[in-house]
């Protein structure tokens, strides 16, 4: 069966992430200028009803959902160079960064003890491995704090994954892109 997942990917791309217009003088006539491409056309993605009927039903088939119904993880934000400071009663996932205290590192940051098993280029990618084992879904880190000490694209799509995995699974092409 042909991978029709793609379309939708491609669709979805264009529609979350359309040039936003710059408050400053940097326009032209055809929309935002991005640094070192010039006169780059724009294109309207052309995909029918019909294919993204069909590579939704696909990807929703091919998406098994993940036995997370007893997920109870929350978030802490820790400042940078702080350390995690546990209570003792529930495990820590630290989702980019390095956050001393924590119990399991699922970052790309140098000198990480991230599980080679999970390893990739992205924090978010790994965050997404991890997710697709079976240690995702077992009790000791069920309930953990995820935590971060750090706003940027890799960090916020990595902690959001972990406190949504079954919403994350979906469009996990699109996160490590």
């Amino acid at each position: 069966m042909a991978d029709d997942s793609r379309a939708l990917e491609q669709f979805l791309y264009k529609m979350w992430l359309k040039p936003l217009p710059r408050p400053r003088g940097d326009q032209t006539k055809a929309g935002t200028v991005i640094p070192g491409v010039q006169d780059a056309p724009t294109q309207k993605a052309k995909v029918s009803r019909s294919t993204v009927a069909t590579a939704a039903a696909t990807a929703a088939v091919v998406t098994p959902p993940v036995p997370v119904a007893t997920l109870q993880r929350t978030f802490q934000f820790v400042a940078y160079g702080e350390d995690f400071k546990s209570d003792g009663k529930v495990k820590s996932i630290c989702c980019d960064g390095l956050v001393r205290g924590s119990d399991l590192q699922l970052t790309h940051w140098t000198n990480n003890e991230t599980p080679d098993e999970y390893y990739a280029d992205t924090s978010t990618e790994i965050v997404l491995n991890f997710l697709e084992s079976n240690a995702a879904t077992a009790p000791e880190w069920a309930t953990a704090v995820v935590v971060n000490n750090h706003f940027d694209t890799d960090g916020i799509l990595s902690v959001w994954a972990m406190l949504n995995p079954q919403v994350a699974r979906s469009p996990w092409r699109l996160l490590v892109c």
